[in-house]
């Protein structure tokens, strides 16, 4: 038996009341003036269970039974709320929230160390060559519009700088 408040379709006012089940699939929500509402278990929607805020439960003609006996209605609702179950008991135990946090960080962390760098990799393979051609022309050209200055070397620094990279790093 689970204790809470009926709410008529489209009213405010509540009615103490106890949803009880036969265990054969069938229910029944006794209200306090002698009113009984019965139907099938499978036929109600159920709200998720989040810590121990108080659990709606939708009859099929739009009629609300709420309780906070939130163990009852996991109990009574067993086969049907296995994702909600799951959730509740990985959000009421540490380690497993702890599990969760080291999980997330390392798939982040191997997201970003070797998941852009393949994707990239793949990317860039797949690209004609022209493609990247075009790509690095046109990023050389943003970079001297929007983001460098003139260089303050004499023009005879700047030759023997360009001379030194062709003749000792670009063959590398």
């Amino acid at each position: 038996m689970i204790r809470g408040y009926f709410y008529s379709k489209g009213s405010a006012a509540r009615v103490a009341a106890v949803l009880s089940s036969n265990g054969m699939g069938r229910y029944a929500i006794e209200l306090e003036d002698g009113r009984v509402y019965r139907g099938e278990l499978s036929h109600l929607n159920v709200s998720e269970r989040l810590g121990n805020v108080e659990r709606k439960i939708r009859l099929e003609d739009g009629t609300l039974f709420t309780s906070l006996d939130n163990d009852a209605i996991d109990v009574l609702f067993k086969g049907k709320q296995k994702v909600n179950a799951l959730v509740h008991y990985l959000e009421t135990h540490l380690r497993w929230i702890a599990v969760a946090v080291v999980v997330a960080i390392f798939t982040a962390f191997s997201f970003f160390k070797w998941g852009i760098p393949w994707t990239s990799q793949k990317i860039a393979h797949a690209l004609p060559y022209e493609t990247n051609e075009l790509i690095a022309k046109g990023s050389m050209d943003f970079l001297d519009n929007y983001m460098f200055d003139e260089s303050n070397l004499s023009q005879a620094q700047q030759e023997k700088i360009s001379k030194h990279f062709y003749n000792n790093i670009a063959p590398l």
